[in-house]
């Protein structure tokens, strides 16, 4: 079988899977992967594609890394202000320098006692609770939207919830189920 120019023939050894080809000059095994590297970024088959790829991919990175950071920032907000005193919460502009201190903690637990932890199960009841809900409602809106047909010709392929338990459509198909109105 003839081999296309610039294809380097396959080893049986499982030991050199991967190696660099031996080469004639005295090369380090980073100059090797170095050349290939860039001679895989400026080859003639889509050279240029890589290189948009790994700029999107870069900034795929950045704006995943800009959302983290936006995401935690009111939760480090809320943490920062649990350390500060009543007068430094409510500064304005806000402090960003302070003394940190444990003054609030002390006074929750000696304000509320025992009473903290019925509150905080409670709390844990009440968003247990929520999420089992939200699972019953969007479950079978799940299970509907990833296994029954959608005619997608029409245009609606996403439509409301009552128009698809409609006996007729207003179009001659059923948006929803595929069925024909009549």
């Amino acid at each position: 079988m003839p081999r296309e120019s610039g294809a380097e023939p396959m080893s049986n050894n499982a030991s050199q899977v991967g190696a660099a080809p031996e080469s004639s000059t005295s090369e380090s095994p980073s100059d090797v992967v170095g050349a290939r590297l860039h001679q895989d970024l400026v080859s003639s088959s889509g050279g240029m594609n890589r290189r948009k790829t790994r700029w999107g991919l870069y900034f795929t990175y950045a704006g995943l890394i800009t959302y983290v950071v936006v995401s935690l920032l009111p939760v480090v907000w809320a943490v920062l202000q649990s350390f500060k005193i009543p007068t430094d919460i409510f500064a304005v502009p806000p402090k960003w320098i302070f003394r940190p201190t444990m003054e609030n903690f002390q006074a929750l637990f000696s304000r509320t006692g025992s009473s903290f932890f019925t509150y905080l199960m409670i709390s844990v009841v009440v968003t247990t609770g929520t999420v089992l809900v939200t699972l019953l409602a969007s479950l079978p809106a799940a299970f509907a939207l990833t296994f029954l047909p959608f005619d997608a010709s029409s245009g609606r392929s996403f439509c409301s919830l009552p128009q698809c338990f409609r006996r007729s459509c207003s179009s001659s198909r059923c948006c929803c189920s595929g069925r024909t109105s009549g």
